[in-house]
Order: structure tokens, then sequence, then C-alpha cells
């Protein structure tokens, strides 16, 4: 029971991070070259990117970004419900000892 908690865990952290990679990197890509001096101006640069490489121009970087963030994110979503059930544990077991210590 234990492990899969992890593993739907894993998987949504996965999707989530995916997702959201897909929206980012594009916003990212434009931001860059517009920092870089190739384009004036947002719409500049839409059309530019367009015209250059197509759909695929927006999403450059993507692999290693996915390689950067999924793994951090996995683990970071299961460390996190982990830490929450040790944290609970403490508490409780922090409870019971002053209760009868006193």
């Amino acid at each position: 029971m234990h492990w899969e908690v992890i593993q739907v865990q894993s998987v949504a952290s996965f999707c989530s991070t995916f997702l959201g990679t897909a929206v980012r990197i594009p916003c990212e890509v434009l931001k860059q070259r517009l920092q870089a001096g190739l384009f004036d101006n947002v719409g500049q640069a839409i059309v530019g990117t367009w015209q250059q490489d197509g759909l695929k121009g927006f999403f450059r970087g993507t692999g290693a970004t996915l390689f950067r963030e999924v793994p951090f994110y996995v683990a970071g979503m299961c460390l996190y419900g982990e830490s929450k059930k040790v944290s609970r544990f403490l508490c409780l077991n922090i409870n019971k000892f002053f209760l009868f210590s006193v």
C-alpha cells in the first residue's frame, strides 16, 4: 500500500511537471530571444521564431529542461509526502511523551 501511494505521487508529479514545462518553455524561448536582442518586441519574436524554426522553435531546449526538472520535482513530491507522515508521527509521540512525563 505504501509504495502504491509513492508511485501515484511520482506519476502525478511527472505529469504536472511535464505539462507545466510544455507551457513554460515557449515563454522562456521568446524571453531569451528578446534578451539576446534578436527581436525588438514579443510580436516580432513570435513571428520570427515561427518563420525560422516553425513550431519546434518554440520548444528548443525542452529535453534538457525536462531532464533537469522532472527528477527534482518527483523527488520533492515524494519527500514532501513522507515528511508529512514523519511530522505527524513525531507530533503524536511528543504529545504522548509530555502527557506521561508530568
